[in-house]
């Protein structure tokens, strides 16, 4: 007996002075794409602005940057690995269900942040626009400087998921703990559902909240990046508004405060709709050509966005303008293209439309 507890005591001590088992497991990827190469045997301690910090076998700790991070695997957190297994599958729908139930269950606070943001990200990939609201809520009451590169795509279409996005936020600006800056990313994403539900007078009272809150906060990068939503969004309500005159005042007096590339995308976008309304019943072949290459530049970049903003949109703009100036051939080629590769958009149905209303060559 007394033999027995000597090893017990033997075998206690032993593990106190290793420290806690390293089974963890990191895979990196220096592109962050691809299989990676696992870094097992670790002990991930939390993530730290772009950096995930981890304790290696030899007791060292080091740090890689996250986006380098292609999957993560915790010993003690079963939901979370499910949901970065089927992250990396495909499965998105699987994967914001798992993100969504770590959220809720973890103690700890960076896998929190971690779950909101890849919620996010999941759910907008598997159409899922209700949870990744929640997801974004969460994260801007968590971490605004994760929340800020997370803001889910608007649905294509008035989808009555908007509605209940926008209940969803106004219950997140009730928070009073909520600091500045968070209420302006909250008011901007407000705005832009309102926007997207077709409700001017709605978005125009968003856009007084978030005006005054921005200006009172002005030196807060966030508040800048908000401000820059606000002009853009302004001047899409005077697009909305057929007031082609003021969105372009908008765009153009504000043009230096568009740093992001999604915003320059808006921005582009936003001047090609208004010169082409001006244009509307009396373009020439110049007028209209010009108006091509604005829509082609839009797209051009737009390329280079996550999401591809406009692309698709622009894309059908730029055919349309084909079939005016004449080039029948040239626009149902680009129909064609954006039919087949943006097929669940309103710019890849009406493109689907026009092919079948040309006929064949």
């Amino acid at each position: 007996m007394i033999k027995h507890r000597m090893g017990s005591i033997v075998a206690v001590a032993i593990v106190l002075a290793t420290g806690p088992v390293l089974a963890d497991t990191l895979v990196i990827s220096s592109t962050g794409q691809g299989a990676g190469i696992p870094n097992n045997n670790v002990k991930v301690l939390g993530i730290d602005g772009d950096e995930i910090k981890f304790r290696t076998s030899n007791g060292n700790e080091t740090s890689r940057p996250l986006s380098q991070v292609t999957q993560i695997t915790l010993d003690d957190e079963p939901a979370f690995n499910a949901a970065e297994e089927a992250y990396l599958a495909g499965d998105f729908s699987k994967a914001a269900d798992g993100y969504s139930k770590t959220f809720k269950a973890t103690s700890k606070e960076w896998l929190k942040d971690r779950s909101a943001q890849r919620l996010v990200e999941a759910a907008g990939k598997a159409g899922r626009f209700d949870a990744a609201v929640t997801g974004f809520v969460a994260l801007v009451a968590r971490s605004p400087d994760l929340a800020a590169a997370s803001k889910p795509q608007l649905p294509d279409g008035k989808s009555s998921f908007l509605d209940s996005a926008v209940k969803e936020v106004e219950t997140g600006l009730n928070d009073s703990k909520l600091k500045n800056e968070q209420r302006i990313l909250l008011l901007s994403f407000l705005l832009e559902l309102q926007r997207g539900r077709g409700d001017n007078k709605a978005a125009g009272e968003a856009a007084e909240r978030l005006l005054k809150l921005s200006a009172g906060d002005a030196s807060n990068p966030a508040a800048a990046a908000a401000l820059a939503d606000l002009k853009i969004n302004l001047a899409a309500l005077a697009l909305d508004e057929k007031n082609y005159a003021k969105a372009l005042t908008e765009i153009e007096q504000n043009r230096a405060i568009f740093n992001e590339s999604a915003q320059q995308v808006e921005a582009l976008y936003i001047i090609a709709r208004a010169q082409e309304g001006q244009a509307a019943g009396k373009a020439d072949e110049k007028t209209l050509k010009d108006l091509g290459l604005a829509y082609m530049r839009v797209a051009a970049l737009g390329k280079e966005v996550p999401g591809a903003p406009r692309v698709a949109e622009s894309l059908a703009k730029t055919a349309s303008i084909l079939e005016q100036l004449k080039e029948p051939a040239q626009a149902r080629d680009l129909y064609q293209q954006v039919a087949s590769a943006y097929p669940t958009t309103p710019a890849g149905a009406e493109a689907k439309a026009a092919v079948e209303r040309m006929g064949t060559k």
